[in-house]
């Protein structure tokens, strides 16, 4: 006797993001969504794409797109910032010595 299994494709990706997710590799997670348009998480379509534009190194892009959110109460641009510049110099630092090498 022969057990049926069936599943949407939809549900295999999302399985198999969150095997990705759980190994904590991210960017085949990242190529896996992109190419599936399949996203294992409940994130908004806004924080999606900031999230893209930070993995795509697109700086000035990012501080744009924040810009409207420091007029709310709720977003702490001061904290967003520094945690920004951070990043950025973590990004470019680490950037700078696989290029020496």
């Amino acid at each position: 006797m022969a057990a049926h299994l069936c599943l949407e494709e939809a549900e295999v990706v999302r399985l198999v993001l969150e095997f990705l997710a759980n190994w904590e590799l991210s960017i085949s997670q990242l190529v896996l969504e992109r190419e599936s348009g399949v996203i294992n998480d409940a994130i908004s379509d806004d924080l999606l794409f900031l999230r893209q534009l930070i993995l795509d190194g697109q700086w000035d892009n990012v501080l744009d797109f924040v810009q409207p959110l420091e007029g709310m109460g709720a977003f702490d641009s001061k904290r967003f910032k520094s945690v920004f510049k951070i990043f950025f110099f973590l990004f470019h630092t680490v950037w700078h010595c696989f290029e020496v090498a």
